[in-house]
């Protein structure tokens, strides 16, 4: 599948395991959201995190403390991720890999 088609995922269709959460994911926050869809999305979000600390050689906790990414994945954006220096460091990758 293309990397622009977007694929959608039905709790009715197919179990939270079987998603493909490579590419760019976007998720629906609410009753809606099967919880288990919500911490696939966040540990993908930590994964980017961690990452981008490594590379900075800071804790990831400096850039997107983990109560934020849970946060970003429900679909709040008043997160500090998001704002001054760490946008540029880290918020414009979280928003990209969950829009």
């Amino acid at each position: 599948m293309p990397a622009s088609t977007p694929r959608k995922w039905h709790p009715a269709q197919q179990s939270a395991s079987q998603i493909d959460l490579t590419g760019t994911v976007g998720v629906t926050a609410g009753a809606s959201a099967p919880e288990a869809l919500v911490q696939a999305v966040i540990e993908r979000l930590v994964k980017i995190v961690d990452g981008r600390a490594a590379e900075l050689g800071i804790s990831a906790e400096i850039l997107a403390p983990r109560g934020e990414i849970k946060a970003l994945a429900m679909g709040k954006r008043d997160s500090h991720a998001l704002s001054g220096w760490r946008r540029e460091e880290i918020g414009s990758r979280l928003l990209e890999a969950i829009a």
